[in-house]
């Protein structure tokens, strides 16, 4: 099991930030999101050093090079398949090696 941070705000608007993803009435709880991370961490054979769930105005998640993996708050009011592809993507990262900070570098 990995370590967990949790620091976020709850989104109240219906509006959705994302740009055309589906929104949920309520949000997922925390367990239940951090859940899914532990599944397809071990799925994906990667273990982070830290998840953390927190508000984030410009993006779904990022990592470190360190192993940090962090998703944003918004993503908990997100459909179940849409939170897996952001989860799956972070964690392949991490299993490449590579950071958040190595996509914005190659661009």
């Amino acid at each position: 099991m990995v370590k967990v941070n949790e620091s976020a705000g709850n989104a109240s608007s219906e509006a959705d930030a994302s740009g055309g993803t589906k929104r949920l009435a309520h949000p997922t709880p925390k367990r239940i999101f951090l859940a899914e991370v532990n599944y397809w961490a071990e799925q994906l054979g990667v273990q982070p050093t830290e998840v953390r769930v927190r508000t984030m105005k410009n993006k779904w998640g990022s990592s470190t090079a360190t192993g940090r993996v962090s998703f944003s708050s918004e993503l908990l009011w997100q459909v179940p398949n849409f939170r897996k592809r952001i989860i799956v993507a972070e964690l392949e990262r991490l299993k490449a090696g590579l950071s958040s900070a190595d996509d914005t570098q190659a661009e």
